[in-house]
This record gives structure tokens, sequence and C-alpha cells, in this order.
């Protein structure tokens, strides 16, 4: 099992990424715990995909509801491969020889002529641990 963390502004850690190679029972306590007593955190802020999890694990371990994320998209190129919305700004479809663009087009309007199309998550909800 393996947690990784990130320090935000404000001495606010994240758990950025929590994985198993196999079901590790009270793997993710156990590495929250160590984490803990290394770093002493005053808030540890993580969040859960709605389409993969309920956020139990972050509920039994101290954490608290804290906020929901909306449903955001990445684009789908060629029917399955997956990207971030970020390397589609209008900038990029400008700039991109390979990209076709027409000037006052939108990002959605620009993605549709270069075959590219929205897949939405079902948003996320954040959890938030606190002393």
């Amino acid at each position: 099992a393996l947690a990784s963390f990130r320090k935000r502004a404000g001495g606010v850690w994240e758990l950025a990424r929590y994985a198993t190679s196999a079901n590790v029972r009270g793997g993710f306590t156990k590495a929250l715990k160590a984490f803990m007593r290394q770093e002493n955190p005053r808030e540890i802020v993580t969040f859960a995909d709605r389409g993969v999890s309920d956020g139990g694990l972050y509920e039994k371990s101290g954490f608290t509801r804290d906020g929901e994320v909306a449903p955001d998209y990445k684009y789908v190129r060629n029917g399955r491969e997956r990207e971030h919305k970020f390397n589609y700004r209008k900038k990029r479809f400008k700039d991109d020889p390979k990209l076709k663009f027409k000037e006052g087009a939108t990002e959605r309007e620009l993605a549709e002529m270069n075959n590219l199309y929205r897949l939405y998550d079902s948003g996320k909800v954040r959890w938030a641990w606190r002393p």
C-alpha cells in the first residue's frame, strides 16, 4: 500500500493518491498514521471521485465531508484516448497546425471541429481531517 501527500498553502496537506497492489487490511490507516507522526499536519484534505467511491474509507479514518466539486470533463480523442481539458485550450487550437481553428469559435466548438468529445465525470466530494 502506498499513500502520497503534497503540501499546499497555509500548512495544509493533500492526500493525493492511495493505491495498493492487493487487498491490504489496515493499509490506509497505517500509512495515514505514519504520515501524521512524521509531519504532524494541522489539516489534510482529499477528494473522493463519486464515480468510484463514496468516501467511506475517509469517514472511517476520521475525515469529515467538507464540500463538493461539480462534475468536470476530459476530452476523448480517437474514440478512446482520454486527455485533460487543459491540453485543448483555445490557444492550442490556434497555434497547433495539426488542429482546425476558426476565429471567434468557442473551445467547445473548436473541440467538436477536431472530433474531440467531452466525457464528464460524476463530480467529487472533498474530505478534510483536522485534529
